[in-house]
């Protein structure tokens, strides 16, 4: 489901990153994590953005009945609840990058 290249986030782990560059060469190999904030109006535009943007989300959802994807919906706005204000929902998110030379 998620290709040859490895499950979803599989490259999220610094020294994982660390040991593929290293193996392939690659030296002076710096790994740094940037946060990055993801900002959404609604649940609504979050669920749509993740379920049509984001590759193996994307996927999934294609595969839920419309009363599956009802009980993952609400159970995920269960679980984002944390993130909501009156301004919508911030949630944390860090892009990990990495450079060798």
């Amino acid at each position: 489901m998620f290709g040859p290249g490895g499950a979803f986030f599989s490259l999220a782990d610094h020294d994982r990153n660390r040991e593929l560059l290293t193996a392939a060469g690659f030296a002076d190999v710096h790994v740094d994590e940037i946060g990055d904030p993801r900002t959404y109006d609604d649940f609504d535009e979050y669920w749509d953005h993740h379920t049509h943007v984001t590759g193996p989300i994307a996927v999934l959802a294609e595969t839920l009945s419309p009363d599956e994807a009802e009980v993952v919906r609400e159970a995920l706005r269960s679980k984002l609840a944390r993130f909501q204000s009156s301004a919508g929902y911030e949630i944390p998110s860090a892009v990990v990058v990495a450079r060798a030379a």
